[in-house]
């Protein structure tokens, strides 16, 4: 995470970043020496297969297991105690509540079946007279009977349990349903997407006044900092450039703390957007790894493409628990 200059961030927030920049650094070593080291162990298994058939390891002959790979807990990140910082204190106090809802179909109507009415003959009617003419017999009328159903007919579909977690902030919401009795499912601390949107263009000037400090940062640091984002003009702010997506929800996290009304927000009054969709898997849960969120895909477009990127890219980031042990489809809707 960018942190804008000026701002003074906790201890435990440099650790996770230096962290994140060493499994970055460690997973594109690994990657290169995958791409290389492959062709060149083939060549060597194939050399070993035609000259030296048996390799016998230990004293006794016995089996030797080799692992291959980093040390246990290497990849696990450090414990450390957070300390207070912008936004690490705003998402602990400002993280929605989420509530789980299992939502069970009702049960199939059963279709009935129309049974076939009798048939009563219609008696011909009786000459009055004999007549010399010759009198043709009534056609008798063939009736046929309705099919019965076939046995090989496919049952109805047993209707399917779902699982739903609501959530707020900010005045949008966020609904992820997944497929199955999820019961006891949590979702872990994860970034606000409403913090990740456009800043405003334009803010009132008194907002500088309203201005509250940390543990970390003074109300002067603060103001320095939006007025490296903002040039006053009468008694209005006006924004220079939108900053880079990471690193907006320090600016975000000072405005809303100086009691800034998110609808007012340019993104929601300018864009008129619509809801964005996405569709998911939650992975089941590996030895030491947490379930994560795989194939995510775009669904519904909110009508702007900056806005789909934003939510998509925060979205990925979102940690659930899966009490099913198996990988579960689910989609997730942000509305503003």
């Amino acid at each position: 995470m960018k942190v804008p200059a000026g701002v003074k961030v906790s201890a435990s927030t440099q650790t996770w970043q230096v962290w994140r920049e060493q499994q970055t650094l460690r997973r594109r070593l690994l990657s290169w020496a995958v791409s290389l080291l492959l062709p060149a162990l083939g060549v060597l298994a194939a050399w070993l297969a035609g000259s030296l058939l048996v390799l016998v390891l230990g004293d006794g002959g016995q089996a030797l297991s080799v692992k291959l790979g980093s040390p246990d807990g290497e990849d696990t990140p450090l414990s450390v105690t957070s300390q207070a910082d912008p936004v690490m204190n705003f998402l602990a106090q400002q993280a929605p509540s989420q509530t789980a809802v299992i939502e069970d179909l009702p049960d199939p109507t059963a279709i009935p079946v129309a049974k076939p009415e009798p048939v009563v003959p219609t008696p011909a009617p009786a000459p009055a007279k004999p007549v010399p003419k010759v009198v043709e017999k009534p056609t008798p009328k063939v009736v046929e009977k309705p099919a019965s159903p076939s046995p090989l007919a496919p049952a109805p579909a047993a209707p399917t349990a779902t699982t739903v977690v609501k959530g707020a902030e900010n005045g949008n919401t966020a609904q992820a349903v997944f497929e199955g009795n999820l019961r006891g499912i949590n979702e872990g601390l994860h970034p606000l997407i409403s913090l990740f949107m456009p800043l405003p263009k334009v803010l009132d000037a008194g907002l500088l006044d309203r201005l509250q400090p940390d543990a970390l940062n003074s109300v002067d640091d603060f103001r320095k900092m939006l007025l490296a984002l903002y040039e006053p003009s009468g008694n209005q702010l006006r924004l220079k450039g939108q900053p880079p997506v990471v690193g907006r929800d320090y600016y975000w996290v000072v405005l809303l703390r100086a009691g800034y009304d998110t609808a007012r927000a340019d993104y929601k009054t300018d864009r008129n957007l619509k809801p964005v969709s996405l569709t998911f898997k939650l992975s089941a849960p590996a030895a030491g790894e947490n379930p994560r969120l795989t194939d995510i895909k775009l669904t519904q477009s909110s009508g702007d493409l900056e806005i789909d990127e934003i939510v998509k890219t925060v979205f990925e980031q979102y940690r659930y628990s899966n009490p099913l042990g198996t990988t579960v489809p689910g989609k997730f809707t942000y509305e503003f």
